[in-house]
């Protein structure tokens, strides 16, 4: 049987749209964060808690970052290709290359914006804990790797979170 003429149209319809879905570049470029004064930060430090706080992260992403990162941050990944997380490379839209398995970052903020989106794919469940999800995620295979990170004073750390200083 024969289709009728608004169904060719349609199909038509889908097709394009699908085809436009597939052809859309995926962006590479964080979200502006507005700021009413240019900021300047004093530390690496100072500069993860700012934007971990602009994109609403868990602030247990400090133990990560200072797992990742060292406790002076000054890891080689983290210092030569801003990969302050460890996030391993798998064709991310924010890296900009890749140093043995991890992500190479242009910047601190589109690492973060990395960790948002890396959430956003696949958010926690219910009543999972912060943990918990990091495993199911595998995030880290080792178990010893969470038993440091839950040792890891993020209190500590969240106190500094909003002290960043305007720029002269």
């Amino acid at each position: 049987m024969k289709k009728p003429f608004y169904d060719k149209i349609l199909s038509f319809q889908r097709k394009l749209i699908l085809i436009c879905i597939c052809l859309l570049p995926i962006t590479t470029k964080a979200p502006t964060i507005k700021t009413d004064d240019c900021l300047e930060f004093k530390t690496k430090q100072q500069e993860v808690l700012y934007y971990l706080a602009a994109y609403e992260l868990d602030s247990l992403w400090i133990a990560v970052f200072v797992t990742e990162s060292g406790w002076n941050h000054d890891s080689y990944i983290a210092t030569n290709y801003n990969n302050i997380m460890g996030m391993s490379s798998h064709k991310r839209p924010t890296q900009s290359g890749s140093y043995k398995s991890y992500a190479i970052y242009k910047s601190v903020q589109l690492a973060i914006y990395d960790v948002y989106l890396w959430e956003q794919l696949n958010p926690r469940l219910d009543n999972e804990s912060f943990f918990d999800y990091l495993k199911r995620r595998k995030y880290n295979p080792r178990e010893e790797y969470y038993t440091y990170l839950k040792q890891i004073n993020v209190h500590k750390y969240e106190q500094q979170r909003f002290t960043i200083y305007p720029s002269e």
